[in-house]
């Protein structure tokens, strides 16, 4: 039982790792953490980043929110299969 829970726990922190590590680069979402801080646009980042003038929208998520919020529906996903996995199937009830 103790490997299950192991390899599981281990398995878990790989994928959660490879969407956090990955994704900016697998869905393309140019997310940098040296100098991002922010999770939605302010006025000020039309002035900071000229180049997305016209794609910046006030208020919408930065990609590292959208990486974030990625990591965690991981993470509930991952809960919901382990849950689903570690039921008991077949077994007789007590008389």
């Amino acid at each position: 039982m103790w490997r299950n829970i192991v390899t599981w726990a281990l398995g878990q922190i790989a994928v959660i790792a490879c969407v956090l590590f990955l994704a900016d680069r697998i869905f393309e979402l140019g997310f940098d953490d040296s100098h991002d801080d922010r999770f939605f646009w302010k006025e000020e980042d039309i002035a900071l980043f000229p180049a997305f003038k016209g794609t910046i929208v006030v208020g919408a998520p930065t990609p590292k929110c959208i990486v974030y919020t990625m990591v965690f529906q991981t993470f509930v996903f991952l809960q919901l299969f382990n849950q689903i996995n570690a039921r008991k199937l077949g077994v007789p009830a007590d008389p």
